[in-house]
């Protein structure tokens, strides 16, 4: 609070975090940066919340020259997954209909030229909560405030610097996954199926079944989104440290292994889910 109070920034960037993919490490840590040959600009992102597909993503990410800042010890921030798969949109190398990152997501990413004078925010989130508030002429972005409301879902916002304007255009960051299911209970098969599909959509791996999905209902199901992914992490963390130097066993098997774990231990994602009710 000290050095904040000294500042005389017009701006400030600040996260704070509980880490989930990595340990937590000046070099993991939030803002990432991305400052890359291929990218017309430079970025500065924090991002709340957790990217189920982060694996593959970096597969598809490095075959198109893009280095990890965040990785050490054969594991990176899945946020800096989802930062390139923004950027890649913002700059037009992929179209936003073909953006593929899934998970839960609130970002603030900042857009700068080559020379770090600040041109474009950009602004979004699904499933996690952002608000915007103007308090004495300032814009403020962050997660909680007892009185205002979420922004708008599967919208990127951009705040132009020079304009000062905001504008946003669609983009499908996710699917609320308790539309897809009755108001009230689970009963059909065909309604178990559809919400297994999207968990293997937003996991990559097809290791739910609807059998493991009956005792549970809409809400339920919901936060199993969240628990799954949760346990996964702390099982692959945990794991992943006492294999390290195994450096055959490589990233993509063990978060299939890791996440089979995760779906198949109920007890635990039961006592998850009770405990964020």
């Amino acid at each position: 609070m000290e050095a904040l109070d000294k500042s005389t920034a017009t701006e400030i960037l600040f996260h704070h975090r509980i880490p989930t993919s990595t340990n937590n490490t000046v070099g993991t840590n939030h803002p990432i940066v991305a400052i890359n040959k291929i990218y017309k600009h430079n970025y500065w992102f924090i991002h709340n919340g957790i990217i189920g597909n982060d694996f593959q993503l970096k597969t598809d990410h490095e075959k198109l020259g893009i280095k990890y800042n965040t990785e050490e010890d054969y594991r990176f921030n899945d946020s800096e997954a989802l930062m390139h798969e923004l950027i890649l949109v913002i700059e037009g190398i992929k179209k936003p209909e073909e953006f593929a990152a899934k998970g839960s997501i609130a970002f603030i990413l900042l857009q700068t030229n080559k020379n770090d004078k600040a041109e474009a925010l950009y602004y979004g989130r699904w499933g996690n909560p952002l608000k915007l508030t103007y308090i004495k002429g300032m814009m403020i972005l962050r997660s909680e405030h007892p009185n205002a409301s979420d922004i708008e879902e599967n919208k990127l916002f951009r705040y132009d610097y020079k304009t000062k304007e905001t504008t946003s255009q669609d983009i499908k960051f996710g699917q609320p996954v308790f539309r897809l299911l009755p108001e009230k209970t689970v009963s059909k098969s065909n309604d178990l199926s559809k919400f297994a599909e999207v968990l293997r959509s937003l996991f990559g791996y097809c290791v739910i079944t609807t059998s493991s999905l009956k005792e549970f209902g809409p809400e339920e199901m919901t936060l199993l989104l969240v628990s799954a992914r949760r346990i996964r992490r702390e099982a692959q963390l945990k794991w992943e440290s006492e294999v390290i130097s195994k450096k055959y066993v490589s990233d993509t098997f063990w978060a299939q292994i890791n996440y089979n774990f995760s779906v198949s231990n109920l007890l635990t994602i039961t006592s998850s889910i009770e405990d964020n009710k």
